[in-house]
């Protein structure tokens, strides 16, 4: 799933941010991710939402 994410992040072209901080806060995220053990495709969704916010 993570391979995903990266391949993901480096077709994506951030358009405010740079792209060190685009990964980093994908980094921070899987890592929210992994800490919480979080497993349902809504709760992943209502957290990754939560840490685009933020």
């Amino acid at each position: 799933m993570y391979k995903r994410i990266d391949d993901l992040a480096s077709k994506a072209k951030p358009l405010t941010k740079p792209k060190i901080n685009a990964t980093s806060s994908l980094l921070v995220r899987a890592s929210t991710i992994e800490r919480k053990k979080i497993h349902s495709v809504e709760a992943l969704t209502a957290e990754s939402t939560r840490a685009m916010r933020s």
